[in-house]
């Protein structure tokens, strides 16, 4: 009767032990998804108001050259040599947000799955098409005051939001990053 019983105890102590376990590796997996899902959420974020700074049509005194000078009544070429500094300060930015959000995104996607990769796709586009317009009107930005052909007026549109972010880039912006965050707080 003691063995039986001795037996069951260790029968009983056993199951719990592998259902501990299993709980204990599904909390694990949760909460490093929920890590993940937090990391690449700010990185986003991040990226995002890079994008909107890079697209911002203000130009704050901060981002000047250091030797500008201002002139009641500047010429094209100077102001496109300004312009070209402004924009190529902004893609450096730009960069090191897409670089960081790309870090994390790849980080993510082995947590979080292959569902994410067409999300993060449509994201690369943007960094792509950043770099394309500023080495389009680089280095003198003549394009921007005057363009040539349609893809310059492409680049500026793409470099000048509208101010209140209501032209069909910015909304397609917009929709990839809400669809980023929709995804992510599944895991939240």
């Amino acid at each position: 009767m003691t063995d039986i019983i001795v037996s069951s105890a260790a029968i009983i102590t056993a199951a719990t032990a592998i259902y501990g376990v299993f709980s204990w590796k599904h909390e694990l997996k949760a909460q490093t998804a929920h890590k993940q899902a937090v990391a690449l959420k700010v990185s986003a974020r991040r990226l995002q108001k890079a994008l909107d700074a890079f697209r911002d049509d203000r130009f704050f005194p901060t981002e000047y050259p250091d030797n500008y000078i201002w002139a009641e009544a500047p010429d094209y070429i100077s102001e496109g040599k300004v312009l070209a500094y402004i924009y190529e300060n902004r893609l450096r930015k730009l960069s090191s947000a897409f670089d960081s959000f790309e870090q994390t995104a790849i980080e993510a996607e082995a947590v979080l799955g292959k569902e994410l990769r067409p999300l993060l796709e449509q994201l690369s586009m943007v960094h792509i098409s950043a770099e394309t317009c500023f080495r389009r009107l680089a280095p003198s930005f003549e394009g921007f005051f005057n363009p040539k052909d349609e893809f310059e007026v492409a680049a500026k549109q793409f470099l000048y939001a509208d101010k209140d972010g209501d032209d069909l880039r910015s909304k397609d912006y917009e929709r990839q990053f809400r669809n980023l965050e929709k995804f992510l707080n599944r895991f939240l």
